[in-house]
């Protein structure tokens, strides 16, 4: 087996479990600030529904970017060792740096990537080490879910309306699905990595 992904397979694993603490506590009290409100239907309870709903989209959305970017760690650092082979231009992408001449003199910069473009250059290389295609069904319902994730997330961190900040609660069941997609996906690439031991 490879010396990145050995020495890193647990890396994301604890990864993915501490940031689902955070995941499991939101959702947690959202299921019992819904309860209440459905008994209650009080303004005082909907915005404690909603605090708690806008909590589990953040700790889901978090999680997600917080595994892509230990993966994007693993690969990086399998580059380095030369068991990741990458054009110059993918890896200083996947490094999220880019290049301009400034006084004569090249400068490097932060380069950050959109979310649907970092999760495809992500698992693209995660797969073309493990040695394995790419676990993600497209047509699937939790694919969906996933791309419409960063919506969600962007409308209550930015929103332009009042109306914004609310979540229902078929949103948080479809952030949900989305997790799951990423999960099921890690699943299959935490599966081969076993098989390889």
């Amino acid at each position: 087996m490879k010396r990145s992904i050995a020495n890193n397979y647990n890396y994301i694993k604890n990864t993915e479990h501490r940031l689902m603490d955070d995941i499991v506590f939101s959702k947690k009290n959202f299921d019992i600030a819904s309860k209440k409100w459905l008994s209650s239907k009080t303004p005082e309870d909907f915005k404690i529904l909603n605090f708690w709903g806008r909590s589990t989209v953040r700790s889901l959305y978090s999680a997600v970017e917080g595994i892509l970017f230990t993966i994007k760690n693993v690969l990086i650092e399998a580059y380095k060792l030369g068991e990741l082979e990458l054009t110059a231009g993918e890896a200083f992408v996947l490094m999220e740096k880019t290049f301009y001449v400034r006084n004569k003199k090249v400068v490097t910069v932060d380069k950050n990537l959109r979310f649907l473009d970092n999760f495809h250059l992500v698992t693209k290389f995660y797969s073309k080490l493990l040695d394995i295609p790419v676990p993600i069904d497209k047509s699937s319902e939790k694919w969906q879910c996933f791309k419409n994730l960063k919506k969600v997330r962007d409308r209550i961190t930015h929103p332009k309306k009042i109306e914004s900040l609310s979540i229902s609660i078929e949103e948080i069941e479809w952030t949900i699905e989305a997790y799951r997609f990423l999960l099921e996906m890690l699943i299959s690439f935490h599966k081969a990595i076993g098989e390889s031991k």
